[in-house]
């Protein structure tokens, strides 16, 4: 908030999926929040999408002299108790170490996980398989709750690597 002129400002991204005749969808993505506008792309499109923004990856930096760090950022579950976030959290953790895109993929729309990046994860994952990676370890997990005491409502968050 702008104290002198009352003026709010949100900080967002916009990514345009498809446009066209065959369907349009629109990723809308703030700091708290994931929105997916779909409009006519059903699952199979959109996660073949995912793979070939993966695989396009994989190839700009197969192409690269130098060593590359590939990196998705995305919280985790947002604004459920600790208990139900750990829960759904984990499910999304298993499919990332186990360098299972698609299972990613199915696994964050069934369980209605509120992984604001899971587009960007999937690709990443696509990328890093394409590239050889046949490991990925998790760093560290916590929640916000262990930082502020709020158990009620909290995001998840990860630090993974994958090589």
């Amino acid at each position: 908030m702008n104290a002198a002129d009352g003026e709010r400002r949100i900080s967002f991204r916009i990514s345009i999926l498809s446009s066209g005749s065959s369907g349009n969808a629109t990723l809308l993505e703030t700091a708290h929040t994931t929105l997916l506008i779909d409009a006519g792309l059903g699952r199979k499109e959109m996660l073949r999408r995912f793979e070939a923004l993966g695989r396009a990856l994989a190839s700009v930096i197969a192409a690269e002299r130098e060593p590359v760090l590939l990196i998705a950022s995305s919280d985790m579950n947002h604004y459920e108790s600790d208990a139900v976030t750990r829960v759904k959290d984990r499910k999304a953790i298993d499919q990332i170490l186990a360098l299972e895109p698609r299972k990613l993929f199915d696994t964050v729309r069934d369980e209605k996980i509120s992984m604001c990046g899971y587009a960007a994860a999937v690709a990443v994952l696509i990328a890093a398989r394409e590239l050889g990676a046949t490991q990925a370890e998790l760093v560290r997990y916590a929640t916000s709750g262990e930082v502020n005491g709020d158990m009620q409502e909290v995001v998840g968050y990860a630090g993974m690597v994958m090589k």
